[in-house]
């Protein structure tokens, strides 16, 4: 099929499709093709050194209409400059080349009207060093996500803040820097109406004033997302500003006042460390709670935050403090649980995972859970020639004692991978990267059985319990599974 010869409504979905490097790659095979490519490859655009920020800044600047106009997300990393720590809380850039890199940057961002996602490091030096890069921020009308890494020098960055379009979605604001303290938060977003996501850092007590109308809140109705990072705050101011969030997540928070004590009423998704929940003290029914690693973890905090928030998916790694006190107790207070997914590190694949097998099926009768996944990590490629083969193997010799143990479970799926790191979001680990077979139970007593689904199917099926409809029960097999439920499939 000749690609060309498709129409340029249909050709444009196939192109923005790619990524930026593919698209690029497409642009040199064929003149009549090329401006709809090169229109893709420019439209996102990540910096990681200061060779590439020159070569960026000076090729989209030679041709604002056919180049810059395209631009619509913009991210620069930490490593663009040279940054050195001149006293305490003071940062400088190193090399004066980097102080003129700061007029480039305004050059473009001046001229790229149709930005929409910028993430800037350093945000409040690259300002001071060069006000005209916040002055050429506040007037894009297009942008929606906005990324303010250490916003506290000069405090440019965070008066820049105050300026900003009522249209921004995202904002991401790191207040680490000595001149932040008195920064607060509530009054410096009160005219971002229609924010839907907020992801701030090193916040500190003097970072938030109370509004004497609790109402005043209401004013971030769209507000669904928030993430708190390296702070000391109560929950209950933010449950009382932030009324309508329905993903929370905590890294590293510490403990404080009790503030106004509430909370939301429901929360869709938590991500925390096991300590966050016990110093945030969230007490509300919670869909899918995600526990992150952390080298301070105990049973009492990990269980403390799993009974407060009583989840129906829990996500969490295997760690070594996770005694048999742990597992008993996690099945006795988890009545909401319906789908249990955990990983392991176990290179070896039998160390951990015989030890964990030979003690966990058992305390795990008391659950009602329904879907049960265990990824492992780490496994070296020279002794898992086979993914499919493999989790054949497990399910038959280890993993019967699982669905034997637990009647509930239905669908049981074994993954082999890492976990995706995010380098958007630090102190955060990713999610499962991996190989993934899901299995259908079926039998009662001794004579349960599991048999393979199909890679479809197991697709399918991975795609609703990761969904809000997951909740309800009653339609797993039928929605997941009507295509084809009575198809027996073999791993190859």
């Amino acid at each position: 099929m000749n690609l060309l010869a498709l129409n340029h409504d249909v050709l444009s979905t196939i192109v923005f499709s790619l990524s930026t490097n593919d698209a690029f790659n497409l642009s040199a095979t064929a003149r009549a093709i090329h401006g709809l490519a090169m229109q893709r490859a420019l439209s996102e655009v990540d910096l990681w050194c200061t060779e590439q920020m020159r070569g960026f800044c000076t090729f989209m600047l030679a041709d604002v209409d056919g180049r810059l106009r395209w631009l619509r997300r913009l991210d620069i990393s930490s490593e663009t400059f040279n940054i050195e720590e001149d006293s305490p809380g003071e940062l400088v850039l190193v090399d004066d080349g980097d102080i003129s890199l700061c007029a480039a940057i305004a050059d473009v961002l001046e001229r790229a009207h149709n930005l929409q996602h910028l993430s800037l490091p350093f945000s409040g030096l690259l300002l001071q060093t060069e006000p005209r890069i916040g002055d050429a921020v506040a007037t894009l009308r297009e942008l929606t996500s906005l990324k303010l890494h250490y916003a506290g020098p000069g405090r440019t960055a965070i008066a820049l803040v105050s300026r900003l379009s009522g249209s921004l979605r995202e904002l991401d604001l790191s207040l680490l820097e000595e001149g932040a303290e008195d920064v607060h938060l509530f009054d410096l977003i009160a005219p971002l109406e229609n924010l839907r996501s907020l992801n701030v850092s090193w916040l500190r007590p003097g970072n938030i004033q109370v509004p004497r109308d609790r109402g005043a809140g209401r004013r971030w109705p769209a507000l669904h997302t928030l993430r708190i990072a390296l702070s000391i705050i109560p929950l209950g101011e933010f449950a009382d500003t932030f009324p309508n969030v329905q993903t929370l997540t905590l890294v590293n928070v510490g403990m404080a006042d009790a503030g106004s004590g509430a909370c939301w009423p429901c929360l869709d998704q938590v991500r925390a460390t096991p300590r966050d929940p016990e110093g945030w003290r969230v007490a509300c029914p919670v869909r899918w709670f995600q526990l992150e690693p952390h080298m301070l973890e105990t049973n009492r905090a990990t269980l403390g935050g799993i009974q407060s928030m009583s989840p129906v998916r829990l996500s969490f790694e295997i760690q070594d403090y996770m005694t048999d006190e742990f597992w008993v107790t996690l099945a006795q207070d988890a009545s909401r649980l319906r789908y249990l997914d955990m990983m392991m590190r176990d290179p070896a694949i039998h160390t951990k995972l015989l030890s964990w097998m030979d003690r966990a099926p058992e305390t795990l009768k008391p659950l009602n859970i329904v879907c049960l996944r265990l990824c492992l990590l780490d496994i070296p490629y020279g002794i898992m020639p086979n993914p499919g083969k493999l989790s054949d193997e497990l399910i038959k010799r280890k993993f019967t004692s699982l669905f034997v143990n637990i009647p509930s479970v239905r669908y049981i799926a074994v993954g082999f991978g890492n976990r995706s790191l995010n380098h958007y979001v630090p102190m955060q680990c990713g999610t499962f990267d991996g190989e993934i077979s899901w299995w259908r139970v079926t039998g009662a007593g001794i004579d349960r059985r599991a048999d393979p689904l199909s890679p479809e199917d197991g697709r399918r099926l991975g795609e609703f319990v990761h969904s809000a409809d997951f909740d309800a029960m009653d339609a797993l097999d039928e929605t997941v599974m009507h295509a084809r439920r009575h198809v027996e499939y073999r791993p190859v």
